[in-house]
C-alpha cells in the first residue's frame, strides 16, 4: 500500500493507527482505514 498518494491528514491517522495498540488490533484498524478511503 502506498501512503504517498494520501491526503496529509489520512498519513497522520494511519500513522496515529500504527503506532498504537496490539498488533492484531493495528491490523483490523488498518485495513478498516484503507478500505474506508
Amino acid at each position: 500500500c502506498n501512503l504517498a498518494g494520501y491526503p496529509a491528514e489520512g498519513v497522520k491517522t494511519a500513522q496515529n493507527i500504527m503506532s498504537s495498540g496490539r498488533a492484531l488490533d493495528k491490523l483490523e484498524q488498518y485495513i478498516a482505514f484503507t478500505t474506508s478511503l
